[in-house]
């Protein structure tokens, strides 16, 4: 999982624990902030993806783009445990 964000978000900014990673990624002037919370567990992926504006008030306008985001990296990381998602 850790490797699907770091290629999508082309960063190394994350934090990984045993069970977590969490991602940030700083609002600016044109952009929300966004920070996407994946916890692990023996049998599940739990994905939150949350947009703040500029003084850390959580977006009510995304949530139709953070649930697309979240499904769309479970379905990544399925394709990647069946090995159908190649680089």
């Amino acid at each position: 999982m850790s490797s699907l964000l770091r290629n999508k978000f082309k960063t190394d900014l994350l934090y990984e624990g045993d069970q977590i990673m969490t991602y940030y990624r700083r609002g600016s002037l044109w952009g929300f902030a966004m920070r996407i919370i994946v916890l692990l567990d023996d049998e599940d992926v739990l994905i939150n993806v949350s947009r703040f504006n500029q003084i850390g008030i959580k977006s009510p306008f995304h949530g139709v783009s953070s649930n697309k985001l979240s499904r769309s990296l479970i379905e990544d990381f399925e394709k990647l445990e069946t090995g159908a998602l190649m680089d």
